[in-house]
């Protein structure tokens, strides 16, 4: 009994919340054409008002000075044409190229910081002429112990694998 009460109230309220939805679908359909309705009344009104103005307008001159006034002033300089003398064109290459070689010494120009490797601190000096007679050395291994890796024999492997995995008697 208790069950369908509840499940009652469950309906009712769901039917309410269907009826509000529907009602607020209802005044934002009647909105949206109002706002169609107004948004015709206001072209219309403006097409009107552009037929009645007058289609010629006088023409007004600026009192200022604008941009079309002014003398257009050259944006570059023009290459000179060294055709004619040698001597000129070869005199230009070769300031050209000595601005090329300048301007890439300056970008390889290294960061200059207070370590340089060339020069060992004294210490180090005083380090390795100490360790110089034990002849500290690093041996590298014998390339054969890689190519162990190389010898393996699969045979070998599954008769072991087969071997380890036998069942107990």
């Amino acid at each position: 009994m208790q069950g369908l009460i509840i499940g009652i109230i469950i309906i009712t309220f769901l039917y309410n919340v269907y009826k509000n939805f529907k009602k607020e679908m209802d005044k934002a359909k009647a909105r949206g054409q109002d706002a169609e309705a107004i948004a015709q009344a206001k072209m219309r009104a403006e097409a009107l008002e552009r037929k009645r103005k007058s289609v010629y307008q006088p023409v007004v001159t600026p009192s200022y000075e604008t941009a079309y006034d002014q003398t257009v002033a050259e944006e570059f300089t023009p290459v000179p044409v060294l055709e004619t003398n040698r001597q000129d064109y070869f005199r230009e290459r070769a300031k050209a190229k000595e601005l090329r070689d300048a301007k890439s010494q300056n970008l390889k120009k290294p960061i200059s910081d207070y370590y340089n490797p060339e020069l060992p601190v004294a210490e180090v000096v005083t380090n390795r002429q100490i360790h110089a007679p034990h002849n500290h050395s690093f041996k590298f291994p014998h390339p054969k112990a890689h190519q162990l890796a190389h010898d393996f024999n699969f045979r070998q492997a599954l008769i072991y694998d087969a071997i380890l995995r036998r069942p107990e008697y």
